[in-house]
């Protein structure tokens, strides 16, 4: 094996880099280490210019500190934030009990997922659910997979599977350890970790401040502006400085659907082998999308159950996941 060694600055969001490149001759395996905030990453077989997109995502990826919060909570209180439950009206899913979760340090995107770095990493394999219609908004504004298509622009049309090969890929490529955002870390990080404020939703007490939604991305049809999938960072921040984790597209999360309870205290579902990741029929997305109208997609704690085994059809599941979309967490 043969080691060259090249120190370099690079004025990345955070952080001085230092590179080490080399060449495994026998394997024909060439990769470069670089440091980041996140951890050493090994470069394999990235061209430069998808290194360049990759470097930027993994420098969009947002340090979530140790905390306590309440999972499965809702509405203000000025002793504790978001603690109240929701009422059985407020939300087409039971949600569990509140509990106090503890939380350990980890990461997460400040930004959904985007079509860029979804060629970047996945280069010519489409997602699973490409040309496929969205039934909740045909009957006011026919259209197919094209609302909006950009290398900035949100992924969408992405399947839960499609989301875990894009972090296995994504892995292969730097030798770090992507993964979808367990519920609680999803949840976590929508009300603001340490910061949360209490809003009764995502960032905000008002979610067209903070999310995508029906009202000021899909209602004025076709022709408006803004109708359809947006790119990040349009719209206000929560509290860590995250963007559309309320709306714009519904985000998959790790673990299957269980009914977690008061005994569940340390980052579930990680540690809970009922909620095994992606193994059960019904997982969860969370969040809203560009296309709901109901105020109650767009709290932290609402979780929306997707039943593989519901859709009798290729074309039905396709259609059941063209405004789902995933952000990553380390």
């Amino acid at each position: 094996m043969n080691f060259r060694y090249l120190a370099s600055a690079m004025f990345a969001i955070t952080s001085v880099a230092v590179f080490i490149a080399c060449d495994d001759d026998e394997n024909g395996i060439v990769y470069q280490k670089q440091t980041f905030p996140i951890g050493e990453v090994t470069w394999k077989n990235v061209t430069e210019s998808d290194k360049a997109v990759i470097t930027e995502l993994i420098n969009n990826m947002v340090k979530v500190e140790s905390t306590l919060f309440y999972m499965g909570a809702q509405l203000k209180s000025t002793s504790n934030p978001n603690y109240y439950a929701y009422s059985t009206s407020d939300t087409a899913t039971w949600v569990g009990p509140v509990i106090t979760v503890s939380m350990p340090d980890y990461y997460i995107g400040r930004y959904e997922v985007t079509q860029g770095e979804w060629k970047a990493v996945m280069g010519d394999v489409l997602p699973t659910g490409r040309y496929c219609k969205i039934p909740e908004v045909e009957r006011n504004a026919p259209w197919y997979a094209e609302t909006g298509l950009a290398d900035t622009i949100a992924a969408y049309n992405i399947s839960y599977d499609d989301a875990v090969n894009f972090c296995e890929s994504l892995n292969a490529k730097t030798g770090l350890n992507f993964h979808l955002p367990t519920e609680a870390q999803w949840e976590c990080a929508a009300r603001g970790g340490r910061y949360c404020q209490g809003y009764r939703f995502i960032g905000s007490d008002d979610y067209t401040e903070t999310s995508w939604c029906y009202s000021n991305a899909c209602a004025q049809g076709q022709s408006g502006n803004d109708y359809g999938v947006h790119r990040g960072g349009r719209l206000k921040a929560n509290e860590l400085g995250l963007y559309d984790m309320g709306g714009n597209v519904a985000e998959w999360v790790q673990n299957s659907y269980y009914k977690y309870s008061s005994a569940d205290t340390v980052n579930p579902p990680l540690e809970n082998p009922r909620a095994l990741a992606g193994l059960g029929d019904t997982l969860i997305l969370r969040g809203g999308s560009w296309t709901q109208q109901k105020s109650v997609y767009y709290c932290p704690a609402n979780r929306r159950k997707f039943i593989r085994s519901s859709y009798s059809s290729e074309e039905s599941l396709h259609s059941a996941i063209a405004y789902c979309g995933f952000r990553l967490a380390l």
